[in-house]
């Protein structure tokens, strides 16, 4: 169901997956979202989570705004007692990008 989470335990770490849309390939609403973010914050507490690591959720194929989705977290988060970090993930240039030599400086088009 939209704004539930689902977990997985494997030693002493847990997965959280967030349920954020009825369909894969449906965009995420934000209010689900933030549901979806509050149970967590619930299951952590529950489960005595004191660290937790995410990606930049919602802002990749989801296509959310990253600004919104960003004062989410930070509100439901916010004054709590678990040390959250946050990791954006930067793709290594392509072999092709990497030998590409600068050509000095760049003229653009006025439009």
């Amino acid at each position: 169901m939209t704004g539930d989470v689902v977990y997985l335990k494997a030693e002493k770490r847990h997965v959280f997956y967030l349920i954020t849309k009825k369909c894969y390939n449906n965009k995420p609403l934000y209010s689900d979202l933030e549901k979806s973010l509050k149970k967590l914050l619930e299951l952590c507490k529950k489960l005595s989570i004191k660290q937790l690591a995410m990606p930049y959720i919602g802002a990749g194929l989801d296509m959310l705004d990253w600004r919104l989705v960003s004062r989410i977290i930070d509100a439901t988060f916010d004054m709590q007692s678990i040390d959250l970090t946050i990791y954006k993930y930067e793709a290594p240039p392509t072999p092709k990008e990497k030998d590409i030599e600068p050509s000095g400086p760049q003229k653009r088009k006025r439009i």
